[in-house]
């Protein structure tokens, strides 16, 4: 397929970056592929501690404040809008916003502002208590937010289809990231998903490539 092709299905905007890295446009192609190669294999991962992270802190803070509609009547104003803005979407589409569909419909950047320090003081206590096999220096709210947002951040650019093949080191620095706080959770969970997690054989074989 011919470089005028190529740029009229992906868009040149979209290309540019690979154009430079790469002078070649059969190379920079091959760039391209390999790209979206590794944002595939990040899905496993980043998935499952989507689902993980948002039903762990479901069931600690529904505990913890005894009621299932906590997100609608514990936290803050500023939060609380991004639930009612989910719920409305929820009724838009004629289903009922019970509480497992509205938890399910609430975006990762939500989940992950929960840890931010402007809410410690009313929402730590119970975050914290999902962490259970978390080594005791590291359990805590300035040791776990960072990694989550780093992992957001991350998360972003595999979903809205960024480049992230340029440094390997990073690469694997935030897939440990990801293993680590879904250990942290349930160090059970990373044996259950290792035969269906193909990055690490896949930076290995890219590597050798």
């Amino acid at each position: 397929m011919d470089k005028a092709r190529l740029e009229k299905l992906f868009s040149e905007e979209r290309l540019k970056p690979y154009y430079k890295r790469v002078a070649d446009h059969s190379e920079a192609i091959k760039l391209y592929k390999v790209n979206i190669q590794l944002s595939e294999s990040f899905y496993t991962t980043l998935s499952i501690l989507e689902i993980t992270l948002r039903n762990a802190i479901h069931q600690s803070c529904k505990r913890h404040f005894k009621d299932d509609y906590w997100f609608k009547n514990k936290l803050p104003k500023d939060l609380v809008a991004y639930v009612t803005d989910t719920e409305n979407k929820i009724l838009a589409a004629h289903k009922i916003p019970t509480p497992d569909r509205i938890v399910s419909e609430l975006t990762f950047g939500f989940w992950t502002t929960l840890f931010n320090r402007k809410y410690a003081s009313q929402l730590w206590k119970p975050l914290h208590q999902i962490f259970i096999h978390t080594p005791h220096p590291l359990r805590q709210r300035a040791e776990i937010s960072p990694r989550l947002n780093t992992i957001r951040g991350f998360r972003n650019r595999v979903y809205h289809y960024e480049p992230i093949c340029w440094n390997f080191t990073t690469l694997q620095e935030c897939h440990n990231t990801i293993i680590e706080i879904l250990n942290w959770i349930d160090s059970d969970i990373v044996n259950r998903l290792a035969d269906i997690n193909r990055f690490p054989e896949l930076l290995k074989e890219i590597k050798e490539y």
